[in-house]
């Protein structure tokens, strides 16, 4: 991911991000590309899946939208 402040790359996993660049610090949450709603988490064997219940269908963290907001 890249960091809206300085456009360098972003470091971390999960929603917590950080700046190796600029030092910001970041909070990234997903929604849904089609509906906006906030999608379930679904966690196995190390990786992490999303499934929207409003469209009923599996996501992947890069067709949802993201947001990102400072961590103070």
């Amino acid at each position: 991911m890249i960091c809206p402040e300085c456009s360098s790359e972003l470091e971390g996993r999960g929603s917590h991000y950080k700046c190796g660049s600029c030092g910001q610090k970041w909070i990234v949450t997903f929604t849904c590309e089609v509906c906006g709603e906030l999608p379930q988490v679904l966690a196995s064997c190390g990786a992490v899946s999303f499934f929207c219940n409003t469209c009923n269908s599996l996501k992947s963290r890069e067709s949802m939208n993201k947001e990102f907001v400072k961590d103070e």
